[in-house]
């Protein structure tokens, strides 16, 4: 091969890299807004519950000290459970 064809070829073979490599990030980026797209509908569905926790919490007062903020959602609703089910 001669170096002028070898050059050519080089120069064809990067390109064709770099239109890869433009087309890997493109779907990249498409991959990207999608999960910023769920990133921010989740932001916006823990503010909501936030707001509401707060409300509810506001509502029923700070009560009579038996809490000592150690239980998680997850014990406390069982808790819940259980008494509304006895």
């Amino acid at each position: 091969m001669s170096e002028i064809r070898l050059a050519r070829e080089l120069a064809r073979a990067r390109l064709k890299d770099l239109a890869e490599m433009k087309k890997r990030l493109d779907k990249m980026r498409v991959s990207l807004e999608k999960i910023t797209e769920v990133q921010i509908r989740c932001l916006a569905r823990i503010e909501e519950e936030e707001e509401r926790s707060n409300q509810l919490a506001a509502v029923l007062g700070e009560g009579d000290g038996d809490g000592d903020g150690f239980l998680s959602f997850g014990i406390l609703l069982e808790m819940a459970v259980n008494r509304l089910t006895q």
